[in-house]
């Protein structure tokens, strides 16, 4: 399935049928269905009957429909504020809504890397990927067993998503262990752990899975960073962490083969959380294997920054 075409004149995004029907009030504009890889199908419906096509659509196993490019950046956009209303005015988000909230976010992410690929860092995404982190740390902070409860959802999750938020999890609640942290250095590494892999493509995931031929991906950091730069509404600390996030304190790891003494502060939370995360996927999230995690991470994180980001992680996974 494409990521996007052009039809009738105008260039159609493909974009998760989930999100549409989560967000139906603020969706009134015509689809595209492209029916065996070439046909395509534009339909226009009003915003009275949307919801009902939509669900139909989902009965039918639909997963993803393509809206106009022009479209999916209002759409985002009201998505964004509708984040951000809920973020504000909603201080306790109740138990039984948050699986339903998680769904959501899932589909926010999966639009998120969708349009990255097809518009760039256009004003919107950047709007949309920023509610998305904050809604992150909202649903982290009220969510008892975030581990758990993924576990139980990972066929309905899109499995980027699961890896960034649990990251973002991981990270943000270790800097609760540090001195130096605060409310706006949560803020900061959950919206790197959100961006870090925004760029990368399936085949990217398949070979840093498989722990070979890593030089092919050694620009994606560095692309990454520079576009972050080029847009201006990054901080320093957001752009250093997706920038060093796969570097290594032994020199091993990419883009710049840095070594302890040269990865950032924040940059080493980032590391070692999604090397946690990584190693407790690779266990199924069976997180009674903690204990043997933790052991190879001290193994290969002693130097630097490393020495404290460890001291912390050890007595967090240890509480």
């Amino acid at each position: 399935m494409p990521k996007n075409f052009t039809h009738l004149g105008s260039r159609w995004i493909k974009t998760p049928l989930s999100m549409l029907v989560d967000y139906s009030e603020f969706f009134y504009y015509p689809i595209c269905l492209l029916i065996n890889n070439s046909k395509k199908v534009v339909i226009d419906y009003d915003r009275d009957s949307i919801k009902e096509r939509l669900d139909s659509f989902v009965q039918k196993d639909v997963t993803h429909i393509y809206i106009k490019e022009s479209d999916i950046i209002s759409f985002m956009n009201d998505v964004k504020s509708s984040l951000q209303n809920r973020i504000i005015n909603t201080p306790t988000i109740e138990a039984d809504s948050i699986e339903e909230e998680i769904l959501s976010l899932s589909s926010c992410f999966e639009l998120m890397r969708d349009s990255f690929v097809s518009l760039g860092f256009s004003k919107s995404n950047i709007d949309l990927a920023k509610q998305v982190s904050l809604m992150s740390i909202k649903l982290i902070n009220q969510t008892t067993n975030l581990i758990s409860m993924l576990k139980r959802m990972e066929k309905s999750l899109n499995p980027h998503f699961v890896n960034a938020i649990l990251s973002a999890s991981l990270t943000t609640c270790l800097v609760e262990a540090y001195s130096w942290g605060s409310p706006s250095i949560k803020q900061k590494v959950s919206l790197g752990c959100m961006l870090k892999q925004l760029n990368w493509e399936q085949k990217h995931f398949e070979i840093y899975q498989s722990g070979e031929n890593l030089d092919s991906l050694k620009e994606l950091p560095l692309k990454m960073s520079a576009m972050m730069k080029e847009n201006g509404s990054f901080s320093k600390e957001v752009i250093e962490i997706v920038e060093q996030s796969f570097e290594k304190p032994d020199s091993k790891g990419f883009p710049r083969g840095l070594g302890a003494g040269s990865i950032g502060r924040l940059s080493a939370l980032s590391i070692v959380s999604h090397s946690f995360i990584k190693k407790l996927s690779e266990h199924k999230f069976d997180y009674t294997k903690k204990g043997s995690i933790i052991d190879e991470l001290n193994n290969e994180y002693q130097e630097g920054q490393f020495i404290q980001i460890m001291e912390g992680v050890s007595r967090m996974i240890a509480a």
